[in-house]
């Protein structure tokens, strides 16, 4: 708190109005000599900015992330605290929205009824995941851009959607489009929410709002909560921690992040944001390996944003006596594993890879006794073997690495977990008991 203080000490000094400019020219200047605490002030007033932008504070706006991305990161030497980290949306939260989004497509599928706003606020979702529109294109978009390239048996084919340029002006049927694929599961979730509203193919896709980047922004978060675990929308509703919130910026971003690590070029990049400039685009690409290694100290270490993180990928903690549903085993480097956990699913089989993705999963409870360390052996091991592939056939961007690494983030999470767990036990009892 102090450090925010000392910005609008340094706001007074220099007579500086509380502004977005105001801002990106002191973190754009470099000149942080006022500040006790030297170039980390940049980290603080960034984390400041972009949680102002959460909520499109004014004289800050909703989309302060396009003028934070392409700023300069001072060097430190040390990295304490996770507001360090340049990663828009965290790999714990994007993994969450996926499954999310692949268990509504799953819930249509088997007819199950969801209410309205629930579609309209998934079909938001899973197109700001994929695609990370801004709201001036989700507000041009028509029925008639939902497309199917192909179609295959369960109707599982390939769809893409014709997102409007940004800046294009008014809705016409001349209006500039690129076509961007999108998964079965989204376009899934779009064409219930279509059927459900009974629109027409030159009908506005979604409603329209007097402020699109507020409504837009709201639609997404009412839906992460909702793809949240329960112990988290407890403690939310009772006011225990605060809800996290993100933007259709951050998603664009995102995006733009996603396709510099796949290699893709400024141009690609460029075209997906909508710019004019490769300016950013070059950014992403130029900064993904700095990214990477400070990702992986920054959220290798700090115990805070692992705890946080830890509540939003999987359910609460149990125990191998208390629990009579269904246990989960697998093979992990070459060993079978089980009496780790049990699943929550409402479905007799997993449609994923049993073990490999419970440590995610929001229907997973973990035995408190559990043989984790087997686990994460086994983890380690696979990482070991792609590497050596990888190596080998000189494939420096196998996508099995930094899966498997993933996996590993999520058993230490609930390894964390388990181990901090004298903290709460009492707390989650409490909720649980609830439902």
């Amino acid at each position: 708190m102090k450090r925010i203080k000392d910005l609008f000490s340094w706001l007074e000094v220099n007579e500086s109005p509380f502004k977005k400019k105001t801002f990106l020219e002191l973190m754009d200047g470099g000149d942080f000599s006022f500040f006790s605490y030297g170039n980390g002030q940049f980290y603080v007033t960034l984390f400041m900015l972009r949680t102002l932008g959460t909520i499109d504070f004014p004289l800050i706006g909703e989309s302060v992330e396009d003028d934070l991305v392409i700023l300069n990161r001072p060097c430190r030497n040390t990295f304490d605290i996770y507001q360090d980290t340049n990663n828009v949306i965290a790999p714990e939260t994007l993994t969450m929205i996926l499954r999310g989004l692949w268990s509504k497509s799953e819930d249509i599928d088997k007819g199950r009824s969801i209410p309205n706003r629930e579609l309209l606020d998934s079909s938001v979702l899973g197109l700001s995941y994929v695609a990370g529109p801004r709201p001036s294109q989700f507000d041009k978009l028509k029925v008639g851009d939902i497309k199917t390239d192909v179609t295959k048996k369960k109707n599982k084919g390939r769809y893409a959607i014709a997102i409007p340029y940004a800046k294009k002006g008014k809705l016409t049927d001349e209006t500039e489009r690129m076509d961007i694929a999108i998964p079965y599961e989204v376009a899934n979730i779009i064409f219930a929410y279509i059927k459900e509203n009974k629109l027409e193919t030159d009908d506005k896709l979604f409603p329209s709002y007097a402020c699109s980047t507020q409504s837009f922004n709201q639609a997404i978060n009412r839906q992460i909560l909702k793809f949240s675990p329960e112990i988290y929308q407890r403690l939310v509703k009772l006011k225990l921690v605060d809800v996290i919130r993100l933007t259709l910026t951050q998603f664009r971003h995102n995006a733009a992040h996603s396709m510099a690590m796949s290699g893709a070029s400024a141009d690609d990049i460029a075209f997906i944001l909508g710019h004019s400039s490769k300016v950013v685009a070059r950014h992403y690409i130029m900064a993904t390996p700095q990214l990477a290694r400070v990702r992986y100290r920054a959220l290798g270490i700090n115990a805070t944003w692992q705890n946080m993180m830890s509540l939003l990928s999987f359910g609460g903690l149990t125990s191998a006596s208390k629990w009579h549903g269904r246990k989960v085993a697998g093979i992990i480097g070459g060993q079978l594993i089980c009496n780790i956990g049990g699943c929550n699913r409402n479905c007799d089989k997993c449609p994923f890879s049993e073990v490999r993705t419970c440590y995610s999963c929001i229907y997973f409870r973990p035995f408190i006794e559990g043989n984790h360390k087997q686990v994460l052996y086994g983890i380690q091991k696979e990482i070991i073997l792609a590497v050596k592939l990888s190596d080998d056939i000189g494939d420096s961007r196998n996508p099995v690495v930094n899966l498997l690494v993933q996996i590993k983030e999520d058993v230490l999470a609930v390894m964390k977990r388990i181990e901090n767990r004298i903290d709460f036990p009492a707390t989650e009892a409490h909720l649980y008991s609830k439902g």
